[in-house]
């Protein structure tokens, strides 16, 4: 224990003690500081392994996989193509099924149509008699020609004069019933002209065009029924395309097996080549990795040893000399100044001179 008999030489040893343990507490920062910034660098080697196991792994395994994926898209393209192909073919058979199907109605028709063009020479006959149009209006049969003979009805008697009145009207509903007497008296008396020029004059003519023109639409009918029941028939036994379905089943197999292929080697990557790469970048880490956790170690115990050391001096700092010159005081500048005092007189002793600074 020090000795208070000679103050100023007390003094000393207490700036001497004091000194010590900020050393002490110096050197506990250091490695403490020392300690933190191995634990980061370990951190951040640790971060740095696992992200190379994650872009590694995940560019092998897209590696693995890209491959087969190139494999699949050319087979996939050759499908692509083949179906084309047979869409064609099949496209074709239907046409040519289509044609030898109607082909006899077709050529009725053809001589129908000579037959029509032929009666309305014969039996002199306007050219009008020689369009669709004058039999949906004049003598109409089935719906298709009532329909367009109502809307024609709707247009010249309803339509035209109401459009007439919106452009020259003025809002005048007397303008309205004039333009509708108009339509009656022109649409009606050119209606009433031509059906007397037509059927007023030639009746039978007309009644034979209508015949003829009857048996074109209804054999158009029946060319129509079968070209739809032949399109919508989904068969291909008629169409011989074995070559091609062949060909699918051929390259289906093929898609299938480098699937199989694929999902293998992927499951191959996932239970053993991922084990292995895994291993690999562990070991070429691995001594950097053990370095940095014996020095952190090696620090963890200086750190314990040196904070023991700290506690203990401070204790023995506080016991031998901060009761007696008080925490306030102790620090080096107070100490010498203490001293001083002692030394010229102006303090009888250390009390004194720790009441008086």
């Amino acid at each position: 224990m020090a000795d208070m008999s000679s103050p100023i030489a007390f003094l000393n040893e207490a700036k001497a003690a004091l000194n010590g343990v900020m050393q002490q507490k110096q050197e506990l920062q250091r490695v403490s500081e020392g300690k933190l910034k191995k634990e980061r660098d370990l951190d951040a080697l640790k971060r740095k392994v696992e992200k190379e196991k994650e872009n590694t792994l995940r560019d092998r395994r897209n590696s693995i996989e890209a491959e087969y994926q190139k494999q699949l898209r050319n087979v996939d393209a050759e499908i692509r193509t083949i179906n084309e192909k047979r869409a064609k073919a099949r496209a074709q058979h239907v046409k040519e099924r289509i044609s030898g199907q109607t082909a006899a109605l077709k050529e009725e028709n053809q001589n129908l149509k000579e037959s029509w063009t032929q009666a309305v020479r014969e039996n002199k006959l306007p050219g009008i008699c020689h369009t669709r149009l004058y039999y949906a209006l004049f003598k109409p049969r089935g719906g298709k020609e009532w329909l367009k003979a109502i809307l024609a009805f709707l247009i010249c008697f309803g339509a035209v004069p109401f459009v007439l009145y919106l452009l020259f009207g003025k809002g005048n509903g007397l303008m309205l019933i004039i333009f509708f007497l108009c339509a009656v008296i022109v649409f009606g008396g050119l209606y009433v002209l031509i059906s007397i020029r037509t059927k007023g004059r030639h009746p039978e003519g007309v009644k034979q065009c209508r015949e003829i023109l009857s048996n074109i639409q209804s054999n158009e009918a029946r060319i129509r029924n079968i070209t739809r029941s032949i399109r919508d028939d989904k068969g291909d036994a008629l169409y011989d395309l074995r070559e091609f379905d062949d060909q699918l089943t051929q390259k289906n197999q093929a898609r299938d097996e480098i699937t199989a292929k694929k999902n293998e080697a992927l499951m191959q990557f996932d239970n053993v080549t991922k084990t292995v790469l895994t291993d690999e970048i562990d070991a070429r880490f691995a001594g950097e990795l053990q370095g940095l956790v014996q020095e952190i170690g090696t620090l963890t115990e200086d750190y314990a040893s040196l904070s023991r050391k700290v506690s203990e001096a401070e204790i023995a700092l506080n016991n031998e000399y901060t009761q007696y010159i008080g925490t306030g005081n102790m620090n080096a500048e107070k100490l010498d100044r203490m001293a001083e005092m002692i030394e010229k007189g102006e303090a009888s002793g250390i009390s004194d001179a720790a009441a008086k600074i």
